[in-house]
């Protein structure tokens, strides 16, 4: 089965790698391809920069979101919850219809620090 995994932090990488392992066609889905290839840096979370995530996992393809929407018969959403509207709206409604979509987002707030709090916009 094919699989779109919306988002490339930890869990997004987590389920993309779980689902790899079951032997799923996998993409993950990221705003800008080259930016995320890029980063050199640790996350938050002390986990590897993406690239050398990525390296390890070679199966697992890499798109913008739009792409992975268009890839996926089955859809993930696990990108930040407080953009995850914003994110669903740059995929072609084509793209979404008739699809699944699984949304494991939270909306979590870092404004304040570690640990976060759950951002709610009423």
């Amino acid at each position: 089965m094919k699989f779109g995994v919306l988002g490339t932090g930890i869990v997004g990488r987590t389920l993309a790698t779980k689902l790899a392992e079951c032997n799923h066609e996998v993409m993950l889905g990221t705003r800008d391809v080259t930016t995320t290839l890029a980063r050199t840096q640790l996350d938050v979370w002390s986990n590897l920069p993406f690239h050398e995530w990525k390296e390890q996992h070679s199966e697992i393809q890499l798109g913008t979101f739009a792409q992975t929407a268009a890839h996926g018969e089955i859809l993930l959403n696990a990108t930040a919850g407080n953009v995850s509207l914003e994110v669903l709206q740059t995929m072609s409604i084509d793209d979404l219809n008739g699809k699944t979509l699984i949304d494991t987002a939270n909306p979590l707030d870092f404004s304040h620090g570690f640990p976060p709090s759950l951002s709610f916009h009423g």
